[in-house]
């Protein structure tokens, strides 16, 4: 998404994104009264295929915010990579996904996301840079805290929550050599949902407006610049539509 001094190139063919359509199940933390105080204590939740919105979590009516986030997000070339957390969920105390809610950060937090991501069309208007890309961003639920930016699999070693297909546009405006100010906006549909403590996480099928925006830095030095190398950080929303 980091796209400084015409970094980018068009990548291959876009992603089927997440073609499975599966109900997840397994144990999850007891969210219907606010991940029990924090601290991540299992309960057996069994699938709710056909439950209503009021028996869900991570969703709501239209306009509103269904997950807000902060990510990292690594570029290599045409291929993206990121990793986050939750920091709102709708139906959820903010306080309780966390282990201590005075520490809002990666180290504390209880549910944290990766996602995926390849560019496939790029236009680049002097110092603004408009990327399409699709992915695929997934969420999973901590025991206890302990994620860290440096492992990837102490974000996916735990269980699953969600699955979403992302069709994202990233609008980079170029501030500084190396430096550059992502805005990103697109769509996410979700095509998994599990259990927690007996709600649904999300519904099947749910559309979902994804907007956010950060800082980006180039890293590398290399003449090509197909083959960049670049890192950002964002904060945002999926909003239900």
């Amino acid at each position: 998404m980091m796209d400084s001094e015409s970094s980018h190139q068009e990548g291959g063919a876009a992603s089927e994104g997440v073609s499975r359509r599966r109900v997840i199940s397994g144990a999850g933390l007891a969210l219907a009264t606010g991940l029990a105080a924090g601290t991540g204590a299992a309960i057996v939740g069994a699938p709710l295929a056909g439950a209503s919105d009021g028996q869900a979590i991570a969703t709501g009516q239209p306009g509103t915010t269904a997950l807000e986030f902060v990510c990292r997000i690594a570029q290599e070339g045409t291929d993206f990579s990121g990793l986050g957390y939750l920091t709102q969920v709708a139906g959820v105390d903010p306080d309780t996904l966390f282990t201590d809610p005075g520490q809002r950060d990666v180290t504390h937090a209880l549910v944290v996301a990766t996602a995926t991501g390849t560019l496939v069309a790029r236009s680049v208007d002097g110092a603004v840079h408009a990327l399409d890309i699709v992915g695929d961003l997934d969420i999973f639920l901590r025991r206890s805290g302990g994620a860290s930016f440096a492992d990837r699999r102490t974000f996916t070693t735990s269980q699953q929550l969600a699955s979403y297909a992302l069709k994202l546009q990233d609008v980079l405006t170029v501030i500084a050599p190396q430096t550059g100010l992502p805005v990103l906006n697109g769509t996410a549909e979700q095509v998994d949902v599990g259990t927690i403590g007996g709600r649904r996480f999300g519904r099947n099928g749910q559309d979902l407006r994804f907007a956010a925006n950060g800082t980006g830095s180039r890293t590398d030095t290399k003449p090509d610049l197909s083959n960049v190398s670049a890192q950002l950080t964002i904060a945002g929303s999926l909003i239900v539509v």
